[in-house]
């Protein structure tokens, strides 16, 4: 993505406002029916930004396309997936059947059929659709896109599929001795208008007055879900924020945020829009 492009998507995301939210405080919803697929919608639609981010819960099931519940599917988005914990069996066009267990990144180009064929463990899943899906759209159908979102799906048609395991690497620690560790899933490097990053927090009382994980901002704006742990995190014109499993937080463009203090190991795994590199932030 070139730097024009870069401040095209810039201006479009100006005006995100900072969000929090606990998928711990809702309840999981069937998917299309009696699909043995369950849900917790984070963002919608109805939130107006250029991505949608479920939760998914696929209960221990055989052959789950052949018993017709959830069925091969494509979506008029990229779908940007981590397995969280589980194991199971995902088809994918034009590549076959994969097995994906905890720790499992996929990126499914627009268009790409796909779906769970197996489940040997109960699987939970985060999936962030660029531009936003409806929850009620299996197959693939037209999206009627903000502005931000058509800017995206531009910059994203020619993506092609990508697999990577988060258990294939090494932690890196982050900005010299900061007790601030990390596994890059998607860099800069990979040409794409966003980065992925898992992060991992180890237990310290007031990181930030530490001097370690010291408050910054970004030139993006920052999706971060926590997956495993419990803390505090500071989102500027926002305050201090209790952190746990399950919590979202979108921090818009140049808002300084940062870790406050970690009660547990915690592992938050964070997607910049557009994409940013460890010395940027």
């Amino acid at each position: 993505m070139d730097e024009k492009d870069k401040q095209e998507l810039l201006d479009l995301l100006k005006d995100i406002k900072p969000i929090r939210r606990s998928a711990n405080d809702m309840e999981w919803k069937e998917a299309w029916g009696k699909s043995g697929l369950f849900g917790k919608i984070l963002v919608s639609k109805a939130d107006g930004l250029p991505f949608s981010i479920v939760i998914k819960k696929f209960p221990v099931r055989k052959e789950i396309v052949t018993e017709g519940g959830y069925t091969l599917h494509a979506h008029p988005t990229v779908e940007v997936g981590y397995c969280i914990r589980g194991k199971h069996k995902g088809y994918f066009e034009d590549i076959g059947v994969l097995e994906e267990n905890e720790g499992q990144f996929i990126i499914q180009p627009v268009g790409l059929k796909h779906g769970v064929v197996s489940t040997d463990e109960e699987t939970i899943v985060i999936a962030i659709n660029i531009p936003a899906v409806g929850w009620e759209e299996p197959e693939t159908v037209k999206v009627e896109a903000g502005k931000s979102g058509q800017k995206l799906l531009e910059l994203l048609k020619d993506i092609k599929p990508i697999r990577r395991l988060a258990n294939d690497m090494e932690w890196k620690e982050t900005w010299g001795e900061s007790e601030v560790f990390e596994k890059i899933l998607v860099s800069k490097a990979d040409g794409l208008p966003f980065s992925v990053t898992l992060k991992k927090f180890p237990v310290r009382k007031e990181i930030v007055t530490e001097g370690g994980y010291t408050l910054h901002a970004h030139p993006t704006v920052e999706v971060d879900y926590c997956i495993k742990g419990k803390g505090k995190s500071y989102i500027e014109d926002v305050g201090v924020v209790e952190i746990a499993e399950g919590t979202l937080l979108v921090q818009p463009v140049g808002f300084k945020h940062g870790a406050v203090s970690t009660d547990e190991e915690t592992i938050v795994i964070a997607i910049n829009i557009p994409a940013v590199e460890r010395e940027e932030q």
